[in-house]
């Protein structure tokens, strides 16, 4: 088990091509990235309060994009 920063439900999960980051979205809008290198959680905001319904790592920009039931698209920084 890994705890995490979240305290609401996690709706979304995507992982790097490697695994070696590992990015969750929750139904309260924290998103929040760990390091499966470090041991830790290097990364987390809350961008929106409507939630996270989806992400996935681009390779391209190195960037979790999480969509968002406001209809944005947030790019979570690694």
């Amino acid at each position: 088990m890994i705890a995490t920063p979240h305290d609401h439900s996690i709706k979304c999960v995507a992982a790097s091509a490697y695994g070696t980051l590992v990015a969750t979205g929750s139904y309260a809008g924290m998103v929040a990235v760990y390091s499966t290198d470090s041991g830790e959680w290097t990364y987390v905001d809350k961008p929106t309060t409507a939630g996270s319904s989806s992400m996935r790592y681009d390779a391209h920009t190195g960037r979790f994009p999480a969509s968002s039931y406001d209809g944005s698209v947030y790019a979570v920084p690694v």
